[in-house]
């Protein structure tokens, strides 16, 4: 059994051959196979985000029949944000604490009043991912159906001002206030951005600059998976 991060073999003919040292090493999670040197490396674990596309090189992995647990992980956490206006700073969304008592904990991020229509919330995840979900988080102080007919956007690219750039996505738009608290709600399958805006879409206030935008916290959830990763060079 082997008993290391990554074990080199020589005078592997074959890529299937390179496989079933794998399979036969039973810890073995992926393997490297270079057939102009006959090499084949043999790994016990498997990052896609380290892959190296070098010529020659030839990756392959071991796929057990057993389900492989799948994990998520809030990667908007202590994150960049941004906001159209301030009262309470943007980063309170992203600061870990789900507290809904903004008035007693200064939990939550908070627009100005009377000062723009459709205010916004972003952040930025810094670098794209393949979206799951996002947990929204209300205020349950009071004031928890400013929270309305909102939009969660996603997009690849932002100057730190211009949120109504047109190369913005739309991953989903709710209906009315939230029935409950938090919110999950899933990305479709294709999305994929680096920052994440959540906005009031409908102006509902009989005064149209009296909507505001507060957010106790905001989580996005991407998968974390032994991946099927293309052909390559995985470097240890």
């Amino acid at each position: 059994m082997l008993n290391y991060s990554r074990h080199t073999i020589l005078g592997i003919r074959t890529w299937n051959h390179c496989l079933l040292m794998c399979a036969h090493a039973r810890i073995c999670k992926g393997f490297n196979y270079h057939e102009v040197s006959s090499r084949c490396e043999l790994f016990e674990t498997v990052n896609c985000t380290k892959l190296d596309s070098l010529a020659g090189w030839r990756f392959g992995r071991i796929k057990t029949d057993q389900t492989e647990t799948q994990t998520y992980t809030n990667i908007a956490l202590n994150k960049p944000t941004y906001q159209s206006t301030t009262s309470r700073v943007s980063g309170k969304a992203v600061d870990g604490n789900r507290n809904g008592n903004l008035q007693l904990y200064n939990s939550c991020s908070h627009t100005l009043t009377n000062t723009i229509v459709e205010p916004w919330w972003i952040v930025d995840l810094g670098k794209s991912y393949n979206l799951f979900q996002i947990v929204i988080w209300n205020r349950l102080d009071c004031c928890g159906h400013r929270l309305h007919d909102f939009a969660i956007e996603v997009n690849c690219e932002f100057d730190g001002s211009n949120s109504d750039s047109p190369s913005w996505s739309r991953a989903y738009l709710h209906d009315g206030t939230p029935s409950s608290n938090p919110t999950i709600i899933s990305f479709p399958e294709s999305s994929i951005g680096r920052f994440v805006k959540i906005k009031n879409a409908v102006v509902k206030s009989a005064d149209p600059n009296n909507d505001v935008l507060a957010l106790c916290e905001v989580e996005v959830y991407v998968k974390q998976e032994n991946c099927d990763c293309e052909l390559g060079k995985l470097n240890s």
